[in-house]
């Protein structure tokens, strides 16, 4: 299934062949060679967005005149609640938009480990990740090292930390692949630029 996902790529977003953002993650699949080699860098993005454009949005988002905060998130034939905590001028009706993000992060890892631990044919029981979130106000970047230095933006340092928990009988060969892979679940990649990310892959 995995695959056969991939392999639909370039038709679905208009591409000739795979651009070089998706041969990282690609290469752990088994992806038709001819398209991953053939790709032409100069094909413009607007390709993408032109074609993103002209169909219908990916995310609605509608906040009402009545209300302070509360936002209804239409996504396809799902609805959901976003707000913001009273003590940030919303009514608590449902998660900020900010933890959104990091559930969605926490949902893609567990899906995009899983996918690769299905494609290897790997027996798993569950699997758990766990999201922690900490933003620190950076006053001088001196301090700071040179990777942390690459992540402040606005003055302030975000961190995610990701422990993903896998149950199953997985050698520590395995759990560094796993490792690896939950770093580029496209959750993870929006947000990389943004946030020092790291993830603990752990034996349930």
């Amino acid at each position: 299934m995995a695959a056969l996902l991939f392999n639909l790529i370039p038709k679905v977003f208009g591409f000739e062949q795979y651009p070089p953002f998706f041969k990282g993650l690609s290469k752990h699949f088994s992806v038709s060679k001819p398209s991953l080699n053939s790709y032409h860098p100069n094909l413009p993005i607007s390709n993408l967005l032109n074609r993103l454009m002209t169909e219908k949005p990916t995310a609605s988002a509608s906040l009402p005149s009545n209300e302070s905060m509360k936002t209804d998130i239409s996504i396809r034939d799902f609805s959901v609640v976003s707000d913001e905590p009273e003590s940030e001028g919303g009514t608590d009706q449902g998660p900020s938009p900010v933890k959104m993000a990091l559930g969605s992060l926490a949902a893609c890892t567990s899906m995009t480990v899983k996918m690769y631990i299905e494609h290897k044919g790997w027996e798993v029981g569950s699997i758990q990740t766990d999201v922690y979130y900490d933003i620190k106000l950076i006053k001088d970047k001196d301090q700071l090292s040179e990777e942390e230095q690459k992540h402040v933006v606005n003055s302030r340092l975000r961190r995610i930390k990701k422990i993903i928990r896998v149950e199953g009988d997985f050698d520590d060969a395995q759990i560094k692949r796993m490792r690896i892979i939950a770093g580029k679940c496209p959750v993870n990649l929006l947000m990389i630029k943004s946030c020092m990310i790291e993830d603990v892959v752990e034996r349930k």
